[in-house]
């Protein structure tokens, strides 16, 4: 079970080393670099072909930008007979890179002396690695004939800046510029802002695609009951790691003080600027408190009743006796004008010869109250 187990350990370290050994290789083959990288096959083929082989299997054709590349590439890549194809073609009579369709005058190029020759049907571009003479340097070839493709692999893709950036690549290394309100190596995050300050008697809610505090996030206030929000309602976390506007405040509702009664008193509690406001009435000695005795301030500011008066005893009784005298006579009224209607109904309804003659005497009108029982008052 021992020689097993060290058996095991060993071949453990072996698959950690082959491993190892296969990253180095994968990284001499490629060219690494903290930007893209370089890949060629050690296959020949044709320039159409080795264009597709490397969009197929990596980005494109090397595009070359500046003589760093050139020499980093004729440094790190391995001399090959065939030598490399590289992504630039001659299209509608002009040197084109075919990844960026950018033209290229001849007098610009890295071209090889006497190069381009433009001889017939050499319309793709090679380049010389560690070659004796001319190294580094483009020589217009035949499309058709067999050479190595030499790709890159772009680093930068639609999410290596989060999305929130512009990716830029070299050589020796590839940059986020962040869009307005993010930040970090890759823009992966977004600008903060202080917490907003909450009105005193409110509260607040934020949120935000990147989180409550953050760019592009919103806070709302509100008000407790009994209070007004005075300022603006909502704050935005621009750019600038700021909020907009400033912090509201929460006002309470100020509710006016009632009058005092005339001969009365008015005792007031609690906060003019809050619902807690209640205030009590009372009258003078002799008076009569005629209304609510208790009114309080709501959350709108309004009383919950109208401000009573005090009235003197000897009003109270002059109108209470006014009442009773013209309700008793309205009575009376009432109970007289029943009776007339009511006789003149029976006459209709008597017989000729039952009808009182014009020399009778009519009828006492005491007697219709008696007969309708009605009790004088």
């Amino acid at each position: 079970m021992r020689n097993y187990r060290v058996s095991l350990r060993q071949g453990s370290q072996q698959v950690k080393v082959k491993w190892f050994l296969i990253l180095i290789c994968d990284i001499l083959m490629t060219g690494y670099t903290l930007g893209w990288t370089y890949h060629y096959s050690n296959t020949t083929m044709d320039w159409a072909t080795a264009r597709q082989w490397c969009n197929t299997t990596y980005t494109d054709l090397v595009a070359i930008q500046n003589q760093n590349e050139i020499s980093y590439l004729n440094k790190t890549l391995p001399r090959k007979k065939d030598y490399y194809w590289i992504g630039i073609r001659k299209i509608n009579g002009t040197w084109t890179w075919i990844g960026t369709n950018e033209k290229i005058a001849e007098k610009d190029g890295h071209w090889a002396e006497k190069e381009p020759n433009n001889k017939l049907h050499e319309d793709c571009v090679e380049i010389y690695i560690k070659r004796d003479e001319d190294e580094g340097k483009w020589n217009d070839e035949n499309c058709g004939k067999q050479k190595h493709p030499l790709c890159f692999k772009a680093h930068c893709n639609a999410t290596t800046c989060s999305n929130a950036g512009e990716c830029t690549e070299t050589i020796n290394n590839y940059t986020c510029k962040c869009a307005p309100g993010f930040k970090g190596p890759h823009c992966q995050d977004a600008v903060q802002c202080e917490r907003p300050v909450i009105p005193q008697y409110g509260w607040m809610d934020c949120n935000g695609p990147h989180g409550n505090h953050s760019y592009m996030s919103t806070c709302k206030f509100h008000c407790a009951e009994g209070f007004s929000l005075q300022g603006q309602p909502e704050r935005n976390c621009n750019a600038s790691g700021e909020w907009t506007g400033s912090t509201p405040v929460c006002k309470g509702v100020d509710c006016k003080g009632p009058s005092e009664p005339k001969d009365g008193y008015v005792n007031c509690s609690g906060s003019s600027t809050t619902s807690s406001l209640a205030c009590e009435f009372s009258c003078s000695k002799g008076f009569l408190l005629l209304g609510p005795k208790k009114v309080t301030c709501n959350p709108a500011g309004l009383w919950t009743g109208k401000s009573p008066f005090c009235a003197s005893f000897m009003y109270v009784a002059a109108a209470f006796a006014g009442t009773t005298i013209l309700s008793t006579s309205c009575f009376l009224f009432f109970c007289l004008m029943h009776c007339r209607k009511r006789k003149k109904t029976v006459q209709k309804r008597l017989p000729e010869e039952d009808r009182p003659q014009p020399d009778e005497e009519p009828e006492d009108v005491s007697n219709c109250m008696e007969e309708e029982n009605w009790e004088e008052v």
